[in-house]
């Protein structure tokens, strides 16, 4: 990481994202910054790369994003990562960064860039509408395995997971999931049905995860997002603590690059 000064603002940008984040506390100290560093696994084409931030209350606006082109790919917005904060010396609130690195062997993804982007297991497969045989051999050349298969619940917007599906199967969707694994959907037919929310109620407000489980008060709109191809947000986001002790606000960066993954 390095911290450079600009007159009366820092400029804090990770140039090795596997370095021990503790070792960047004195910096930060030196500065009087009360700002905490985190460092996620991530798929390759996202490393390196400013995912998520924690801030207190009203820091949002004096905080900015330092950019740079060719660091990741998005599937929206081509090759602009952001790869650092730029913080106004001046600055008193809490803060925590949070960083991509690379996974290492076995390691889920908290998260994952676009599954065809360079460097990803399926980068350059043309995969929608094939069947989950097709799919699975495609992978199998590459040496890539299916972790868990995604399956629509009949007509509800949420899926359960599966440790195989039937190889007639259609897939269309995919996103990284840990090294030399990938997270597929598939549907007996394509399209899938389209799907209904719950009656709203006291049940629709734990609203379900992919694996089914409770995933708190979560939006309906946030639910389908978990579930677009190109979205939303690292699925470490509602665990990551809140340095303004409940006061504080998570933002999501480059948000139509990176997939949830749980």
């Amino acid at each position: 990481m390095t911290v450079t000064r600009h007159g009366r603002y820092l400029d804090i940008v990770v140039r090795n994202p596997v370095a021990d984040p503790e070792k960047y506390r004195a910096e930060f100290a030196r500065y009087h910054l009360s700002i905490t560093l985190k460092l996620v696994p991530a798929s390759p084409s996202v490393v390196g790369t400013l995912v998520a931030e924690s801030l207190s209350a009203g820091s949002g606006s004096r905080l900015k994003v330092i950019t740079a082109v060719g660091r990741c790919f998005t599937g929206g917005g081509g090759s602009v990562c952001p790869v650092g904060i730029r913080v106004p010396v001046s600055y008193r609130g809490t803060a925590m960064l949070v960083f991509a690195r690379a996974a290492r062997p076995g390691e889920q993804y908290e998260s994952a860039g676009v599954v065809t982007a360079p460097g990803e297991a399926m980068h350059g497969l043309d995969f929608v509408g094939k069947t989950a045989a097709q799919v699975e051999a495609m992978l199998a050349r590459r040496g890539v395995t299916v972790a868990p298969w995604r399956v629509q619940r009949g007509d509800q917007c949420y899926t359960e997971s599966r440790r195989s599906v039937p190889g007639s199967w259609r897939v269309y969707q995919a996103v990284p999931w840990a090294p030399g694994q990938v997270l597929l959907w598939a549907g007996k037919t394509l399209p899938v049905p389209a799907c209904r929310f719950p009656r709203p109620g006291p049940a629709s407000q734990c609203w379900p995860g992919p694996a089914g489980q409770c995933r708190g008060r979560t939006s309906r709109a946030a639910g389908i997002a978990t579930m677009a191809a190109d979205t939303t947000t690292i699925s470490a986001s509602a665990a990551l603590p809140s340095p303004g002790a409940g006061r504080s606000s998570l933002t999501t960066r480059a948000a139509t690059s990176h997939s949830s993954v749980r």
